[in-house]
């Protein structure tokens, strides 16, 4: 073999797999930047994450699953949470978050700004808000229309790791738990039941 014969086969040796690597990268992987404060405080502005868009070719998404999804609003990628399955009726008081009428516990959320009427999620469709409950917005959003689940942030080097998907349960939540009973709203109840 000439010498410029094993030149061009090292060259292409070491090109042709690299080559592979970032289009393998590009089909399953997206770069994404964190724009604005609507994901504090688990995600910040400047940073920048890898969304898994393999996620939900075979598999539907959890609630709690962080998401960028193509918004028909804001006519952009946005990346929220998914807090509404398809059937649920979803409503957001004071920011927190009811599904089919009962409470369920975000640990995850910041702020208690946005409130909303009751929507139901049709078939097919997710509720998504952002968990900066004072700087975020809400959409109902089709399957299609979202892009992949937030897997990695990549920078800035202090905050790298892997992305916080709360995975929610409804079962593990109590019938009796609300936000809204403190000590003194029940102690209140009980005086106007006892009559004092």
């Amino acid at each position: 073999m000439s010498d410029w014969k094993k030149i061009t086969w090292d060259v292409l040796s070491v090109i042709i797999p690299v080559l592979l690597l970032f289009l393998a990268f590009r089909i399953f992987f997206l770069m994404a930047y964190i724009p604005s404060p609507s994901m504090v405080p688990n995600l910040y502005p400047g940073q920048r994450i890898i969304v898994n868009k393999a996620a939900y070719w075979f598999g539907e998404p959890m609630r709690g699953d962080i998401v960028v999804y193509h918004s028909n609003t804001y006519e952009r990628a946005i990346i929220h949470r998914v807090v509404g399955l398809p059937g649920e009726l979803v409503q957001i008081k004071r920011g927190k978050l009811y599904i089919n009428g009962r409470y369920v516990e975000e640990p995850y959320i910041q702020g208690d700004g946005i409130s909303t009427t009751p929507q139901r999620v049709p078939e097919g469709c997710y509720f998504i808000i952002g968990d900066n409950r004072d700087a975020a917005v809400w959409e109902i959003v089709p399957q299609k229309a979202l892009v992949g689940k937030a897997w990695m942030c990549y920078w800035p080097p202090s905050r790298w790791g892997r992305v916080a998907n709360y995975p929610l349960q409804l079962e593990a939540q109590s019938r009796w738990s609300n936000p809204e009973l403190t000590g003194e709203s029940i102690c209140a109840i009980l005086s106007l039941l006892v009559g004092r």
